[in-house]
């Protein structure tokens, strides 16, 4: 059932036990009244909306920042519990184990099913989906974009997890011994293989990483994208920190790549001084600082969650 949610409404569905063996939900916030033109956007993020926690996390500024340009522009934005609750750990637990894990089509299977619901509900135009993977959420949706049953066209990444080798979670999980590599180098490989087999050339990559994030690994995610443009696995690529921030534009036509300057490694997020990461707040100091540390560089300015939402708009205008 729908309910208010400011300018919006929202809903949330549960669904039965997939082949993972878990129940997940999905929920979506658009307009009331159903604009002519409405696409549909799935928002994969870090939060509790997509882990199977506090779907109130919709109230996060970041995660407001991805959803309320879109909504407000007549997208019908949507989160899904991601599979093995976003636990990256879980991940890499089941790539070493399980041969036939893939995480690519746990979220397909997922995505369609949510595709279906929303057109019974008489809601979205399914020529018109995108996604937005921030973080971790950011695997799942490559692997989506790897899969035979993938229906986005456009997928907008930011500070993105490309690859599970590269994650102390690894390591964490008791993963890091030697044999282990293979298993997860190859899954990395087999999907990237798999974008290149399906022609990234019908698709349109947009994708922001820090220049010194060492939780993702900057050269990874910018290995990915030159790969991508090159046709081939990763090319060689300068060893960071890269000390010029510099940005590629819209290369081939069909990925555009980002990088921008990793946070300082300790920031404040007391609320009366304001967010340092949202441009609105840069100069509010009402008080003393309560910093917070930005682990391994991996946060970048604010403004990179409206670029992602405003780049995927424009994808559609050209629809």
């Amino acid at each position: 059932m729908q309910i208010p949610f400011g300018s919006f409404v929202k809903e949330t569905i549960t669904f039965p036990q997939d082949p993972s063996g878990e129940i997940w939900r999905l929920e979506y916030v658009v307009r009331p009244e159903r604009s002519r033109f409405e696409p549909i956007v799935f928002i994969f993020t870090s939060t509790g909306v997509n882990r199977g926690d506090d779907l109130e996390d919709l109230l996060n500024p970041r995660v407001r920042a991805l959803y309320e340009p879109l909504a407000n522009a007549g997208c019908l934005c949507v989160w899904i519990d991601l599979p093995s609750r976003a636990d990256m750990t879980a991940w890499i637990r089941h790539t070493c184990n399980e041969p036939n894990y893939d995480l690519g089509g746990l979220t397909a299977l997922r995505i369609n099913i949510a595709l279906d619901r929303i057109r019974q509900l008489g809601r979205g135009d399914r020529n018109a989906i995108g996604i937005i993977g921030d973080c971790r959420g950011a695997l799942p949706a490559l692997r989506y974009l790897a899969h035979p049953e993938c229906e986005s066209k456009y997928v907008a990444l930011l500070s993105p997890v490309t690859e599970l080798y590269v994650l102390k979670e690894r390591a964490d999980a008791g993963y890091s011994d030697e044999r282990y590599q293979p298993v997860l180098l190859a899954a990395g490989a087999n999907y990237v293989t798999e974008i290149l087999a399906r022609k990234l050339s019908k698709y349109k990559l947009w994708m922001c990483v820090g220049n010194n994030d060492q939780r993702v690994d900057s050269r990874q995610a910018i290995g990915l994208a030159r790969g991508i443009l090159g046709n081939r696995l990763l090319l060689p690529i300068p060893p960071y920190p890269i000390q010029v921030p510099f940005e590629l534009l819209d290369f081939a036509s069909h990925i555009e790549l980002h990088v921008l300057p990793s946070l300082p490694s300790v920031f404040s997020t007391d609320p009366d001084q304001g967010d340092p990461t949202d441009p609105t707040d840069m100069n509010d100091q009402r008080s003393g600082p309560k910093p917070m540390p930005n682990v391994l560089g991996h946060m970048i300015h604010f403004s990179a969650n409206q670029l992602a939402g405003q780049w995927l708009l424009s994808q559609f205008m050209n629809l």
